[in-house]
């Protein structure tokens, strides 16, 4: 289409250098995504930062499910919004389902984020992650949380956790795998299924642990192994496929499922 002079349009002059509140969705303390000069800028400037507050001076706490979602299942493809790096709220208690789903976030820093205490199912699944960093407050990394992304080291120490879900850290790059929690009960199918977990893994200070879930552990480098004296069911092929040449469990240990331990 090439209209005549009459019906030209000048093209929208959008600054995308800084964001304003004009540029997100709000309903109540809820981010709920882009608005149409949001949608613009976000075209230009991959550095997203969040408001802390609404209009009514209120502090946000939450980040809707789909929010920032890159993904446009009614056209079956991407929204553009390629998204590479984010500043929260400050003051933030949940990110939604599938929030920053299929973007280019590289990092994610949440230790200043004090009161944020969940992340959703598949919040930042399908990312650039190689580095994340988390608070002591954190209660829920629901399922597919980071799954398919590149982080190496994993710290997860707070004393709030309560939830590792299903495929949460599946298919990263882990290497190093830190945990300690006395709220943890289970460890969620496939939750670390398919690193790069390497020489010792050492669960012994889930001190209330009662359960590694299917495949949890499965396809990893894993060569020792400490488990608490809590756990009462391995189950089936949680640590399949990994290089474990010593185990050592303790007598509250109550079931050992099929190839929970084969090749």
């Amino acid at each position: 289409v090439n209209p005549s002079d009459d019906k030209r349009t000048e093209g929208l002059d959008i600054d995308a250098s800084e964001w304003d509140l004009s540029d997100f969705n709000i309903e109540a303390k809820t981010i709920k995504g882009f608005t149409t000069s949001g949608f613009l800028k976000i075209l230009k400037n991959k550095n997203l930062i969040l408001p802390n507050k609404n209009k009514e001076g209120e502090y946000i706490k939450e980040i809707s499910a789909d929010a920032f979602r890159n993904v446009d299942f009614d056209e079956s493809s991407l929204k553009k919004y390629d998204i590479e790096t984010i500043v929260l709220p400050k003051n933030i208690e949940k990110i939604g389902d599938f929030a920053f789903q299929s973007n280019n976030i590289k990092e994610v820093d949440f230790s200043e984020y004090k009161n944020l205490k969940e992340i959703g199912k598949g919040a930042f699944m399908n990312n650039k992650i190689e580095s994340a960093t988390f608070n002591d407050e954190i209660e829920v990394i629901d399922d597919a949380a980071f799954h398919i992304n590149k982080i190496e080291m994993l710290f997860l120490q707070g004393g709030n956790l309560k939830y590792i879900g299903k495929s949460s850290f599946r298919q990263n790059n882990i290497s190093i795998l830190f945990l300690i929690s006395d709220k943890v009960k289970e460890i969620s199918d496939m939750a670390f299924l398919e690193n790069n977990i390497d020489g010792e893994l050492d669960l012994s200070h889930l001190t209330n642990l009662k359960k590694i879930g299917v495949q949890s552990f499965r396809n990893n480098n894993i060569t020792a192994l400490k488990l608490p004296s809590s756990l009462e069911e391995i189950s089936a092929e949680s640590f399949y496929n990994n290089k474990i040449e010593t185990l050592d469990v303790s007598d509250n240990l109550k079931s050992i499922m099929f190839n929970a331990f084969d090749s």
